[in-house]
């Protein structure tokens, strides 16, 4: 399709727009249209995440945080046979969150909504309300207790105020009162040396994680449009990745956009601040070369690739995929330039040459900031903050 615009890279996008349509036009009534499926390649790197789970993961580090808190408190619950002693575990899982800012924050409003509670329960023992006006105030307390938000002080006061009035009718309620803020206590204390010794995830950390996984999923695209050559690909699959990538995207720009005067104070994004423009343009690069490989996808699938250079698109695609590492990204150009001359349509040719030079400023962008967008800092680092 050919449309007459001036814009270079307006027409493109908008005749990418015109593709998309034809696409889903052609697909709609397809009785055959169903999603792609994992190509061999695809299920021997399924399988070796499975068998090898990397610790860079974010979920990862996360269940390990998880799983070293409910050691310590689940085991101290098990050697001590105190009374009520299981407070501490729960406390402590629910304390524990996927960002540490997070958990701070819990750590706050739940020490806070506990002592408040504790309070309620001490006055209203004054009143020795029995068995029967124990149960009628836990069955009042219990409703709002699930209607108010999860982490929230009003949350921690019902919660408290409804566990310890419970207890009171099997025990003294000096006891609990005394029993669930220990507990707390013991619980900050163990989330808190857990988040900054064992698989510390920082904001860093986390930055760097989403620049790999953006370049990774690049690598993957490269794979969409190699298997466009051959065979079907549904468009869900396409729009699915290009979904995922836009909030990796979003996630990491909104940390680029926080790095303010002040950041400097921090240890743990000191050296990040000073690449901020450098990861500004790494971020930038990153989102056009995921804008070229969509235009790139549609012309496949529409067919505007020649049967006679599909073997040029493979080198090129060999190419690409074999320089999609952080470490890698942008270098033989050259090579790449003189593949791109040999085909024939000139879409074709100016979409694979943004590429190309958006690979090189991105390949420029990483090495003007010393690595340190792609280079995942150490764990001393981390602890230390």
């Amino acid at each position: 399709m050919t449309v007459p615009l001036s814009e270079e890279r307006f027409r493109i996008f908008f005749q990418g727009y015109l593709n998309l349509v034809i696409l889903i036009l052609r697909t709609a009534a397809d009785p055959h249209q169903r999603p792609w499926q994992l190509t061999p390649r695809g299920l021997a790197r399924v399988a070796l995440f499975r068998k090898r789970p990397s610790l860079d993961s974010f979920e990862m580090r996360f269940a390990v945080r998880c799983g070293a808190v409910l050691a310590v408190s689940c085991t101290t619950n098990l050697l001590f046979p105190v009374e009520k002693l299981y407070w501490f575990a729960l406390h402590a899982f629910l304390l524990l969150q996927p960002f540490p800012e997070e958990s701070m924050r819990r750590m706050r409003t739940r020490m806070i909504g506990t002592v408040i509670g504790c309070l309620f329960v001490h006055a209203l023992a004054l009143l020795n309300l029995g068995y029967v006006g124990i149960t009628i105030l836990g069955t009042v307390l219990v409703a709002p207790l699930y209607a108010s938000t999860p982490g929230s002080v009003t949350s921690a006061f019902f919660a408290t105020a409804y566990a310890v009035t419970m207890a009171s009718v099997s025990i003294d309620d000096s006891y609990a009162t005394g029993m669930r803020l220990v507990s707390l206590v013991l619980a900050i204390l163990t989330v808190s040396v857990v988040n900054r010794l064992v698989c510390p995830m920082s904001d860093r950390r986390l930055f760097v994680a989403n620049v790999r996984q953006m370049i990774s999923m690049v690598e993957r695209s490269w794979g969409l449009v190699r298997a466009t050559l051959v065979g079907r690909v549904d468009t869900v699959v396409s729009s699915e990745e290009l979904l995922h990538f836009q909030m990796v995207h979003t996630q990491a720009a909104r940390f680029i956009d926080a790095l303010g005067s002040d950041a400097a104070t921090d240890r743990e994004i000191a050296e990040l601040a000073r690449y901020r423009n450098a990861a500004e343009r790494a971020l930038f690069c990153l989102w056009e070369i995921m804008g070229e490989l969509e235009q790139l996808e549609l012309m496949a699938r529409l067919r505007e690739v020649r049967p006679e250079e599909h073997e040029v698109l493979g080198q090129i695609i060999d190419l690409a995929e074999h320089n999609c590492d952080p470490l890698r990204f942008g270098r033989d150009v050259s090579d790449a330039r003189e593949l791109v001359s040999r085909l024939s349509e000139p879409d074709l040719r100016y979409v694979l040459g943004q590429y190309i030079e958006r690979a090189g400023e991105l390949r420029r962008a990483i090495d003007d900031a010393q690595g340190a967008l792609v280079r995942k800092p150490a764990y001393l680092d981390e602890v230390r903050g």
